[in-house]
């Protein structure tokens, strides 16, 4: 090998070495206030306009920090979640004027690390995942929203999601079991009977999940339609498991295995919404097998493609959130045939802070860009320019 070709293969082997490695930001599930006007996105109360969908940004939960809401009471009353998502040590409960719409911190349990929360149908009890395997179980105060420990039960692994039955009385946990090779965790579900009266929680029943494997970093969650008789497992944006509930004993039976996600469903269940790419698929909840019909096209108003759909309790309006960023799309949604409104530039509304800080940073990256730009230049542009003179 010549003198200049050794050169210029150890410039590229430098260059492969000393370029940054972008890291792709999971974004949080946005989480509805249960009269729809609010929406809890990256630490921000979000006002919703019924009519039009827009997005108000109200009030930051933190002052300082990112925090995140991970539940919302059925009666409209309370926020659950952590203050500091990069810090999550605590559960911290807010107390919601279901009026002005403003948030005030009630209390603060610490020492408690929580991934999910879920509160009952009933609102009598909240249930909290937590990092040491187990599952927290809360007597919830009904007019303060004020938590007080009752026990817990045992889990296999980290907890991801928490799903109630329509009545209450079944919890599906699902977690995620780390193997010996950290590429390749294990995922399993547990199911439990729930004590209404008391709130306590049965020993679980281990569900055997079609292929036990996480694949992807913002799953797994799961989605049940209205009325119970049907549940989903989200692997991923590429893999959902569908399971047909007994409603009886809550037990699940596989029915099939689709390769794509499901981001949102309508609320009479009959349309569910998935992303690929920058395209809003949508699927019949009563004919799965058929291929998934293409909406619309996103507009590239910002850099990455959407990381997940919320829908409205009301089902009027679709919100597609950012996998990086705090941006959120406003879409249009017809609720008789499910379709969506026309995506244009102007018919979508972008909210955000628009102060950079450590949860809103893409407009300080872009600037980066420039400086990514002069190492490419002075790195490799001009010594292959050299060699090759």
């Amino acid at each position: 090998m010549s003198v200049a070709k050794t050169r210029l293969l150890r410039l590229v082997l430098v260059l492969l070495v000393a370029c940054p490695a972008f890291t792709i930001r999971v974004a949080a599930q946005p989480v509805w206030s249960a009269d729809g006007r609010h929406l809890y996105f990256e630490g921000v109360v979000y006002e919703r306009d019924g009519e039009t969908g827009a997005l108000t940004a109200k009030q930051r939960l933190a002052a300082e920090g990112a925090a995140r809401v991970l539940a919302a009471s059925p009666d409209g009353t309370n926020a659950y979640g952590q203050e500091d998502e990069h810090d999550p040590v605590g559960i911290h409960t807010w107390r919601r004027d279901p009026a002005t719409g403003l948030h005030t911190l009630e209390q603060e349990i610490p020492d408690v690390t929580v991934t999910s929360i879920a509160v009952s149908p009933d609102g009598r009890n909240l249930y909290a995942g937590a990092r040491d395997e187990q599952v927290l179980v809360f007597d919830r105060d009904q007019n303060r929203g004020a938590l007080t420990p009752i026990g817990s039960a045992g889990v296999l692994g980290r907890v991801v999601y928490l799903v109630f039955d329509p009545g209450g009385q079944h919890l599906y946990v699902g977690s995620v079991v780390e193997g010996t090779r950290p590429a390749l965790p294990r995922s399993r579900l547990v199911h439990f009977l729930r004590d209404r009266v008391t709130g306590a929680l049965s020993a679980g029943d281990l569900v055997e999940l079609p292929h036990p494997h996480l694949a992807a970093q913002n799953g797994p969650r799961a989605i049940m339609d209205p009325d119970g008789s049907i549940f989903y497992d989200v692997r991923s944006l590429i893999r959902t498991y569908v399971a047909a509930r007994d409603p009886i004993d809550g037990t699940l039976t596989w029915l099939e295995t689709l390769s794509r996600g499901v981001s949102a469903m309508s609320p009479d269940g009959l349309h569910l919404y998935g992303t690929f790419g920058r395209r809003i698929q949508r699927m019949l909840s009563q004919d799965l097998l058929r291929e998934p019909e293409d909406l619309a096209l996103l507009p590239p108003v910002t850099r990455f493609p959407p990381a997940a759909l919320s829908m409205s309790p009301d089902g009027r309006h679709l919100y597609a959130t950012e996998a990086r960023g705090d941006a959120v799309r406003v879409l249009q949604r017809d609720a008789s045939s499910g379709g969506l409104s026309d995506l244009a530039v102007a018919a979508c509304t972008v909210v955000g802070t628009g102060a950079v800080n450590r949860n809103d940073f893409v407009k300080l990256e872009n600037s980066g860009l420039y400086w990514h730009l002069v190492d490419l230049v002075w790195i490799f542009i001009f010594p292959l320019y050299y060699l090759l003179l």
